[in-house]
C-alpha cells in the first residue's frame, strides 16, 4: 500500500536518516535542523516536505517552498521544488513520478519551478511538461583589483552610456517596507518577501540596494559577499524592478566593487535580456575560458553550468541564483 503524507515534527529524524543513506551522509539538511525548519516549516508541526511510503517504509521524499513562505499575502501561486530524493537500494519503480504527480494535483493551478537540477533528472521534469533552461553567469571585473579567482584572459570593457539622476543607495527594512515593488515577471516578489528572506535571514548577511532615476524607484537588488582565501567577490542574488535601467548601471556596479574591495561582481540569472546586460558591460561566462567560479562553499575552481526548469502560465519568468533553496549554507 503506497501512501504520501506531509512531514511532521516527529518525522524529521526519519527523513534525515533517509537522506544520509540515499543521498549524502553529511548533507546540510541532516546536520542543521535550524535550516530544515527555516526552509520547510509551515504551520504548527506541519512541514512542506512530502514522504512517500510503501508498507510503512520510506521510498521517496520531496521538499518544496511555496511563494507564501516568505509572504503570507502573496497571491502569486508559485511552488519551488527544492529537494527530491529516492531510495538507492531496492527502489520503488516510479516513486519520483508518483510523488511529483501528487504535488501537482495537490496544488492545481499553481506555477512550478525547480532551481539547479542534475542532468540525470532532467527527463523527469520534461515528462511533466517543464521547460528546462540554463542559468547564465554574467560578471563585471574590478579594474583596480588583481584577479586571483578568474583564470584566463578577460575581455576589454566596451563603451557604455551613463544617465544623469541615476542613483544607488543601500536601504534598510524601514525603507523597504514603504516600497511598492512593481514587476511584470513571475514569480512576483513583494517587500515582505525581501524582508523575510534576506533581511531576516538567519544564515547570511545580505545588502539590499535601490537604484533610482530622478528619485523614483526603478530596480531593487540583493547582494551578498563570497570569500575564498584572501579574495572577495560581490554577487547579485536577487532582483526586482524595471530591468531596462540595468544597461546604465555600469558605473554604479564599479563603485560597489571599489567600496567592497571585491575582485568581481557576478549575476546568475535567466530571463533578463542579454543585450541589456551587455550594454552594462556584463560579460557572459561561455564556459570555456576564462574560468569564473560560482561555488564558494566548498570552492570549485571550474566553470559550472546550472540547469533549472519551470512550468508556468506566464512565460515571462526570471530565475535568479537565490530562488528556491539555492542560497543556503552547505
Amino acid at each position: 500500500m503506497i501512501s504520501i503524507e506531509n512531514c511532521k515534527t516527529n518525522n524529521i529524524k526519519n527523513i534525515q536518516n533517509f537522506i544520509k543513506l540515499n543521498y549524502k551522509k553529511n548533507h546540510i539538511l541532516t546536520t542543521n535542523l535550524k535550516l530544515f525548519n527555516w526552509l520547510y516549516k509551515d504551520k504548527n508541526s506541519k512541514y512542506n516536505f512530502l514522504i512517500l511510503k510503501k508498507n510503512k517504509k520510506i521510498y521517496s521524499v520531496l521538499g518544496f517552498i511555496p511563494s507564501s513562505k516568505f509572504d503570507k499575502q502573496n497571491k502569486n501561486k508559485f511552488i519551488w521544488l527544492a529537494f527530491l530524493c529516492g531510495k538507492k537500494k531496492k527502489p520503488l519503480l516510479g516513486a519520483g513520478i508518483t510523488i511529483l504527480n501528487y504535488l501537482h494535483k495537490k496544488f492545481l493551478n499553481n506555477n512550478f519551478a525547480v532551481n539547479s537540477i542534475g542532468k540525470k533528472i532532467i527527463p523527469l521534469y520534461k515528462a511533466f511538461g517543464y521547460k528546462v533552461i540554463e542559468l547564465k553567469q554574467y560578471y563585471i571585473t574590478n579594474p583596480n583589483k588583481a584577479q586571483n579567482l578568474i583564470k584566463g584572459k578577460i575581455k576589454k570593457v566596451k563603451k557604455y552610456k551613463t544617465v544623469k539622476n541615476l542613483k544607488f543607495e543601500l536601504i534598510n527594512e524601514k525603507i523597504l517596507k514603504l516600497l511598492k515593488l512593481k514587476n511584470n515577471y513571475t514569480p512576483t516578489k513583494s517587500s515582505k518577501y525581501f524582508i523575510n528572506k534576506y533581511i531576516k535571514n538567519p544564515f547570511f548577511n545580505y545588502k539590499i540596494g535601490l537604484i533610482t532615476y530622478k528619485k523614483i524607484y526603478k530596480i531593487l537588488i540583493v547582494l551578498r559577499i563570497e570569500n575564498y582565501n584572501k579574495s572577495k567577490i560581490l554577487r547579485i542574488v536577487d532582483i526586482s524592478g524595471d530591468y531596462k535601467y540595468l544597461k546604465y548601471c555600469y558605473q554604479i556596479f564599479l563603485k560597489l566593487l571599489e567600496n567592497e574591495s571585491a575582485e568581481f561582481l557576478d549575476f546568475i540569472q535567466y530571463g533578463i535580456n542579454h543585450k541589456t546586460l551587455e550594454k552594462c558591460n556584463f560579460k557572459l561566462n561561455r564556459y570555456s575560458k576564462p574560468i569564473i567560479p560560482i561555488y564558494f562553499n566548498p570552492y570549485v575552481n571550474r566553470n559550472v553550468k546550472i540547469y533549472s526548469a519551470f512550468k508556468t502560465n506566464n512565460q515571462k519568468i526570471i530565475i535568479v541564483k537565490a530562488d528556491g533553496d539555492q542560497d543556503i549554507p552547505h
